[in-house]
């Protein structure tokens, strides 16, 4: 038994490692707080969340950065504005995002040479860069102003001796080291600053090559998701990541100088101010505009092919055939029903549409390149004979039972889930529906849940209402004992009506549905528009239906959990699902004194509260008769099975949700 389950262990951790994908980031320069992000998101696991497995790799100065990743020794590096002048010069390098928003390119002079301005730069010894390109802000802000400056091009390690011996009068540095260095030994220094003469250029910028963005622009998401998730995580976190550097990555530099450079590049990405990660395309032409002005290149720049988010649009075009394109050119005009009162999804506000789904359709409208029309003011009963009419094209969430397909075509996708809830008195002891025979209970007239009422609680009296927030209103003024609707949309009316006297039940019933996904509809053998809104809806980013979650939807339901309408009919159906377990395999799973302990316990009772379903264990000796009983339909699932070419010919395998590291112990 041992031996096989050790023999699990490192087949389970092969698997799980092998299932990402390896990348290297070039970086540009020697490990340092520069690079933090990228650190943070390899050691606190964002890297391996999107499935990517991310060698960091320091510049070796016998090599060329940029060049590094335009031959493909590396997917992923670190530049600045600089990329802009290699693109011009046809050079297949692209941006994928900022992360310092303005350039820590500066000038440096002591204080005691009192040389505090660019004015001030006239007739002096400037040390620079052999090639134009490296400072180039600094240079641009020297010709714009007419500045006659002697060049001394020559660069070594530790060459700011040589402003202390005053063998020059200015030097090129960063904002985020240099300072630090001449104040640990006890020069004061003056900073001249390109930015604040209107030269405000990009700091680092995340870039990769053509053929990564073309051939693999999920990766390059997944890369840049998980590359600003570290950046947040790492100017959140400063003092643990200046740790974690000092630690692991160098020793070059002391804590207290990382603890200066964080600071400063705190200030460069200024992500108070300034979405990280933010890419402004005017900012990219002016910067090529300076390239063209002072002489560097006479090309004008594309940035369809230089940014990375015009690539991924190319990739993520609408592909509609000729009856759907025609469709939309004679139908340039969508109408879509509007709710007076279904929040936060769909609702009326001063004759405003509002809600969830209002901005769903908005963002569709904006993909296809068509108006969307919301009609207000009609009840949900007109609703459908407007639909049938042609005077409506789409409602836009809207449950499914057999009568309404007579009539109406639904997508394959939902995107809200009805939570059927009670809103009762705070004083009440009513826990569930059936605690409400013989009681009045507030419903939205006909609504699919009147009809559930109806069929399956017949002794419960209902008060019917136009909208849900009259519904609501009845219990608040005792009218009724009870409303019975979608969690949130009641909570809504509670928090916004600081209806204090009502609190929310949620619905766990075993002989109705209490979860109800809400469609699209479109009238009945309108197949082309159904097939349209399915293709939008398999194109738009999910970083855009992320925003509207946390702009509408944070803490409800939906956020948690979305089912098809087959899962939900199988989970209404089953309602009790046994699953095997190991009796004696800790840390996974345990019987202890009759329950469950373990991680598999935190696991089933997510699946518990999400579900609203019933989990019943049974146990095991070993992982074979668990597999034996799965076999023999005893149990519905096993919660730890070894995935292997002969398993998944005999059952259904899920995503890995256990990885294990493998070691030897003397």
């Amino acid at each position: 038994m041992k031996k096989n389950l050790l023999y699990l262990i490192l087949i389970f951790f092969t698997t799980f490692l092998s299932a990402n994908e390896k990348v290297v980031l070039q970086l540009k320069w020697f490990h340092q707080f520069q690079f933090a992000g990228y650190y943070a998101a390899k050691e606190k696991g964002f890297y391996d969340e999107v499935g990517l497995d991310v060698q960091i790799k320091q510049r070796d100065l016998k090599y060329n950065n940029i060049d590094e990743v335009i031959n493909g020794n590396a997917q992923y590096g670190i530049a600045d504005s600089i990329l802009i002048l290699y693109r011009l010069k046809q050079q297949p390098v692209v941006i994928i995002s900022p992360i310092f928003q303005h350039s820590p390119s500066v000038f440096i002079s002591l204080k005691k040479n009192k040389i505090s301005s660019v004015y001030e730069l006239n007739n002096k010894n400037v040390l620079f860069y052999p090639s134009d390109t490296d400072g180039f802000s600094l240079l641009a802000m020297i010709k714009n102003f007419d500045i006659d400056v002697n060049l001394i091009r020559e660069r070594y390690k530790n060459d700011y001796v040589r402003l202390i011996n005053n063998e020059v009068d200015v030097m090129p540095a960063y904002i985020t080291n240099e300072p630090f260095l001449f104040k640990q030994k006890g020069y004061d220094v003056n900073i001249i600053n390109p930015t604040n003469y209107g030269f405000d250029m990009y700091g680092d910028i995340l870039f990769t090559n053509e053929d990564e963005a073309r051939n693999h622009p999920k990766r390059v998401e997944k890369f840049k998701e998980a590359t600003l998730k570290g950046w947040k995580y790492a100017l959140e976190n400063k003092e643990e990541i200046i740790k974690l550097i000092s630690e692991k990555y160098t020793k070059e530099k002391s804590i207290e100088h990382l603890r200066y450079e964080a600071d400063a590049i705190e200030s460069l990405i200024n992500m108070n101010a300034t979405p990280l990660g933010y890419l402004d395309q005017g900012r990219i032409r002016y910067i090529s505009e300076m390239y063209k002005y002072y002489g560097l290149t006479q090309s004008k720049i594309d940035l369809n092919n230089f940014l990375f988010e015009e690539i991924s649009k190319d990739d993520k075009k609408i592909i509609l055939n000729n009856e759907e394109i025609k469709y939309l050119k004679d139908n340039p005009i969508l109408k879509v029903y509007n709710f007076n009162s279904f929040p936060p999804y769909n609702f009326n506000m001063n004759n405003h549409p509002k809600g969830f789904v209002i901005d769903y359709m908005e963002l569709f409208g904006k993909i296809l390149g068509v108006k969307i029309e919301f009609i207000q003011n009609v009840s949900w009963k007109d609703s459908f004979n407007m639909l049938n009419n042609n005077q409506l094209d789409i409602l836009p969430n809207i449950a499914i039972n057999e009568k309404r397909e007579e009539i109406i075509d639904f997508t394959n996708f939902s995107l809200v889930n009805f939570q059927m809830s009670l809103g009762v008195n705070k004083q009440s002891t009513i826990k569930t529906l059936e605690d409400l025979k013989n009681k009045k209970v507030s419903v939205l007239k006909n609504s699919f849940l009147e009809n559930i009422l109806k069929n399956n609680y017949p002794e419960i009296q209902l008060y019917t209402t136009e909208t849900i927030k009259e519904a609501i209103e009845a219990v608040a003024s005792n009218k009724v004992d009870a409303v019975v609707d979608n969690l949130s949309t009641i909570e809504y009316f509670i928090n916004k009506n600081w209806l204090s006297n009502i609190k929310t039940i949620v619905v766990k019933e075993n002989n109705i549905q209490t979860i109800t996904p809400l469609h699209m509809g479109v009238k009945k053998d309108n197949l082309i528009l159904k097939s349209i809104l399915e293709k939008v809806n398999e194109q738009i980013p999910e970083k855009e239906i992320r925003k509207l979650v946390d702009k509408w939807l944070k803490n409800s339901f939906y956020e948690e959990i979305k089912l098809t309408q087959i899962q939900q009919d199988y989970l209404s159906n089953k309602r009790n699902i046994n699953y095997c377990i190991n009796s004696n395999l800790m840390p996974i799973e345990k019987i202890e004194n009759g329950n469950l302990t373990g991680i598999t316990s935190e696991y089933i009772n997510i699946f518990k509260e999400k579900l609203n379903v019933n989990f019943n264990y049974v146990s095991t000796k070993s992982l074979k008769e668990g597999l034996d009983k799965l076999l023999t339909l005893d149990c519905d699932l096993a919660t730890f099975i070894q995935n292997t070419d002969e398993k998944n010919k005999l059952v259904n395998l899920s995503d890995s949700h256990f990885s294990f590291p493998f070691v030897l112990v003397t």
